[in-house]
Formats: C-alpha cells, structure tokens, sequence
C-alpha cells in the first residue's frame, strides 16, 4: 500500500470497500459481468483531504482552499489529450482571477522532470501534487486521464469528468462560482 497519503485513506477505503460489498459473505470486487466496481470519490461526497508536496517540494493541503470553487485535475505528460486541455485550462483560470476559483492538479505516475519542466515551460501554470506511483488517484479512484472534479467551496464534490469535459463543463463551474460568491456577500453582511 502507498504510505504517501496519511490523512483520509482508511475512511476511503473502508467507504470503497462497503460500496464494493454487495454480497452477504463478503467484499466481492468484481460483478457477474466482469465489470470494474467503480469505487472512489462520487458527486454528492465531501472531497477527502490531499496532503503531500507540489512540484517545488513544498507542502500544501485540498483544504488550505477551502472557501474557493477547485478544479482538481488528475493528468500526467504522457496523456495528450490531458496536455492538449492546457491551453483551455490556462485561459479559464485567466478569466477566474479575482473570484473564489483556484485549479490544482495531480500529476499522476510521471516522471519527476518531466512534470517539473512543463510547469517550468509555463504549460502548466496551477499548483500540482505530485503522484508518481499513483497514491492519490488509487484513493480517489481515477482510472482516465485526465479526471477532472469539480469541488465547491463547502469541499463538497459537485461534479466529475472522465475523459474530455462536455459543453457544460464551463457553466458548471460559473454556477458553483457564483454560489461561492453569494456565500461570501453573505458572511460579510
């Protein structure tokens, strides 16, 4: 078992576990159709805690963001799809600046310069754990790449992408934006 991520995983995985447990004897991962069971993180679920390290080894924690709308996504330089989406990604956080919206990945069983060179490059300019064997993913259950989560400002996840994010996507995120916004007019009355 990966011993990089302390806080959340046995909540996680016990909560894996009983979601897989569908049989009166016991854990049975796979169904009668050989299909994967699909456990992790779902909409409706509070995002469970990430701790660990960014790119320049300094520490940094999912809930330091608490507050703000996060774009949590799961990608890796081998990806092309996950490297074509940069430029949709870096004009999406331009047009956030200034209201409660922060991207943050997870860069996931890369190589270490690889990673550190794209954000070097300035492809990647947001903030990223980095996961090379796959810690962080295995405890949220991503399996594509990229796996993007939508995560409200409560930490509540609001919405997931697998695969390339449809026509929505970018509403969605406007929608949980102005919910954050509206949560803050309101604290400040």
């Amino acid at each position: 078992m990966c011993t990089c991520w302390r806080s959340g995983v046995i909540l996680l995985l016990a909560a894996c576990l009983a979601g897989c447990s569908n049989t009166a004897g016991g854990m049975r991962w796979w169904t009668k159709k050989k299909e994967a069971c699909n456990c992790g993180v779902s909409v409706g679920q509070s995002a469970p805690e990430i701790e660990g390290a960014d790119l320049d080894s300094k520490p940094f924690k999912l809930s330091d963001y608490r507050g703000q709308v996060v774009l949590l996504d799961y990608w890796a330089t081998w990806c092309g799809y996950c490297v074509r989406m940069f430029p949709q990604e870096r004009a999406l956080i331009g047009r956030m600046t200034g209201r409660p919206f922060v991207m943050l990945g997870v860069d996931v069983k890369d190589d270490r310069e690889s990673a550190v060179q794209m954000a070097r490059s300035g492809q990647v300019t947001w903030r990223n754990w980095f996961d090379p064997a796959g810690c962080i993913s295995d405890a949220w259950g991503v399996q594509v790449y990229p796996t993007i989560f939508l995560i409200d400002h409560q930490g509540t996840v609001r919405a997931v992408y697998r695969g390339a994010p449809g026509e929505e996507f970018e509403a969605k995120i406007e929608e949980l934006v102005r919910e954050a916004e509206g949560a803050r007019k309101m604290v400040a009355r």
